[in-house]
């Protein structure tokens, strides 16, 4: 038998990976679960920009979709307030970016977050930030 924490994980990971820009993106969840997740992205030809390096979309896509799963991990109802997101470096030749996101805070009505994504390397290329409201649960 399948229990809580299983459905939520299973329901995020059908979402992720098989709807609209994160499926179309190629995003893949590893987990999510008691306000953690992590998710990686295979880089291919349509994430690069005119430079030849990673597009700061593509690492944006990511970060916002992975934080969302750590808060959906304790609330499925939520609506982005405010997000953020810098650049410290970029890549050429990783063949994954892997993000891990984690609720720094979960307030009554806002829940704080933060997004970190690391090369093949493990060298960090950026961090985000969200904020997110509570919606009422249905």
């Amino acid at each position: 038998m399948i229990n809580a924490e299983e459905l939520i994980m299973e329901n995020l990971k059908y979402k992720v990976e098989n709807t609209g820009l994160s499926g179309d993106m190629g995003i893949e969840l590893i987990y999510a679960k008691d306000g953690q997740a992590k998710g990686r992205m295979k880089i291919e030809d349509k994430h690069m920009n005119v430079n030849g390096t990673i597009h700061g979309g593509s690492f944006f896509t990511l970060a916002d979709m992975i934080a969302g799963c750590a808060v959906c991990s304790i609330w499925d109802k939520i609506a982005t307030v405010n997000s953020s997101i810098e650049f410290m470096r970029t890549s050429k030749k990783s063949e994954y970016i892997t993000c891990v996101a984690n609720v720094g805070k979960n307030g009554k009505n806002l829940i704080w977050t933060t997004a970190k994504i690391y090369d093949d390397n493990n060298l960090l290329l950026c961090e985000y930030k969200a904020l997110y409201y509570r919606l009422e649960k249905e």
